[in-house]
């Protein structure tokens, strides 16, 4: 038996060709992806950034700028202009005096009388500390200079030390004393150290460098075989390091009382130096907390930004605070009102017409006289007592008939029912008896309450005791009030009438 091969057409040949390939691929792709999830990821660069930065040591601690010199940043929005028109670029001075002169434009240059701060220049000689420079229309006089190569680099400054960093803010000339000396390449990377200098009283402190002919990153990170170099700057604080890569100032805490060392280094991408004259700079401050001075109060945030805008406008003078009769005025009233010693006597007045009208409240300034006028001997009633009013005519009854006796026609009235009213009525205290020789004859009962019939006094039918009206703040003494002095006197004249 005799077995045939099927012979494959080329077509389904090519195709399967070109699967394994592509299989091939897919399978290259994934061992590929695996090794690099298996490998380190110790060397990752930050997201963003264009290279992996060593972290600041925990002595030293970034942290946000001050809000005033944030909020007077934004209101110094200048574009300053600097430009060194003498000595001439280049130029061989036969003296080892050299005059500069500057000239800037958008850029108000001053200094604050009273706070010792203003927009000004930094002017650097060869890799000296910056001189301040608040009047550049003034020349700059640099004497005892040594034979050689000298370098000038200026460049604007907020008042408190901040570098421009925008087009036409810096400026630079080279020239010689006598002869040439090997100097720094001003066409190659230059670092520029600005801040910290001098001495400190807070935290804060700015680390603030001017770099010049340095790439952008996103520049020189486009091709890697290129003879651009990346760029970044070491950071040496006492002995701790760490790099950085933004151009823009760096507020520091951390640092020790006393003396600190500071020391900028220009790298590469490769932590190499870049070759330049000055690209290596050391600077000594001094940190003593508690300073008193300008820059001290406006770190701490004691200084607000309408005390502090007399350093960033000339001539600025802070409105002065209200006074305190202003304040007082503009306060809200919470305070009781106190009255006046004219109204206290007006309300202590009463008025004619009250009295007249029988205002229960009113004195009568003629009853304290008669009171005067009464004996010695009488004390002084300590409770008031209401003025009695005159009873009302009885009207004449007809004879009562005979055999009509008084227990039939009144209700029995008892001691025990007399006690009972007497203790619900208020009791008033009882006043001291007067001797009859001394009361005048106008205040005797007899002449004061009308004559009794024993008629009217068996037929009135009893009534509720009724309370005493409020006590009144004085004593009418007119006769009338001796009336309930004698009414106690009643019940013994009623009773035989009773009987």
């Amino acid at each position: 038996m005799n077995h045939r091969l099927l012979a494959v057409p080329p077509l389904y040949q090519r195709a399967a060709q070109r699967l394994f390939r592509r299989f091939q691929l897919i399978l290259l792709i994934v061992v590929v992806a695996g090794l690099a999830a298996c490998s380190d990821t110790s060397d990752r660069r930050t997201p963003g950034k264009p290279n992996s930065l060593i972290p600041i040591p925990e002595a030293l601690q970034e942290v946000a700028p001050p809000a005033t010199l944030q909020a007077l940043s934004k209101e110094l929005d200048v574009r300053p202009q600097v430009q060194i028109t003498a000595p001439q670029n280049d130029a061989v001075l036969q003296d080892n005096k050299a005059t500069v002169r500057f000239q800037v434009s958008d850029f108000p240059t001053f200094k604050d009388e009273n706070l010792g701060m203003g927009p000004h220049l930094h002017v650097i000689v060869d890799n000296e500390p910056y001189r301040a420079i608040y009047n550049p229309a003034e020349p700059l006089i640099l004497e005892d200079l040594e034979p050689g190569t000298h370098t000038i680099r200026a460049f604007a400054s907020r008042p408190w030390h901040e570098s421009f960093k925008t087009a036409g803010a810096y400026a630079q000339v080279q020239f010689h004393v006598f002869t040439r000396t090997p100097g720094p390449d001003l066409e190659m990377p230059l670092l520029t150290y600005s801040r910290p200098k001098g001495e400190y009283g807070a935290e804060p402190i700015m680390l603030d460098v001017y770099l010049r002919n340095a790439p952008l990153h996103m520049l020189a990170q486009e091709d890697s075989e290129d003879a651009i170099a990346d760029w970044k700057v070491r950071c040496t604080v006492n002995g701790q390091t760490f790099t950085f890569d933004a151009w823009e100032p760096i507020y520091l805490t951390g640092f020790q009382p006393g003396k600190n060392w500071l020391q900028l280094e220009l790298l590469d991408e490769d932590d190499n130096p870049i070759p330049n004259a000055y690209n290596n700079t050391a600077r000594l401050i001094t940190y003593t907390p508690g300073g008193s001075d300008t820059l001290s109060q406006l770190v701490r945030g004691e200084l607000s930004v309408q005390a502090a805008r007399s350093i960033i406008i000339e001539g600025y003078v802070p409105p002065e605070p209200p006074s305190q009769d202003a304040a007082l005025e503009a306060a809200p009233e919470t305070a009781t009102e106190v009255p006046s010693s004219s109204d206290t006597e007006a309300e202590d007045s009463v008025p004619q017409a009250l009295t007249e009208e029988g205002d229960p409240t009113a004195v009568d300034a003629s009853s304290n006289a008669e009171l005067d006028k009464l004996p010695a001997a009488m004390p002084a009633a300590t409770t008031p007592t209401p003025e009695a009013p005159e009873p009302a005519p009885l009207p004449e009854l007809e004879a009562v008939p005979p055999g009509l006796l008084l227990e039939e026609t009144l209700p029995a009235v008892t001691s025990s029912a007399s006690e009972a009213s007497a203790e619900q009525a208020p009791k008033d205290p009882e006043p001291a008896a007067l001797p009859e020789s001394e009361i005048p004859a106008g205040l005797l009962m007899e002449e004061t309450l009308p004559e009794l019939t024993p008629a009217a006094s068996a037929i009135a039918e009893p009534k509720e005791t009724e309370p005493l009206p409020e006590p009144l703040p004085s004593i009418d003494a007119s006769p009338g009030l001796l009336v309930e002095e004698t009414l106690p006197e009643l019940a013994p004249m009623a009773a035989p009438v009773a009987e």
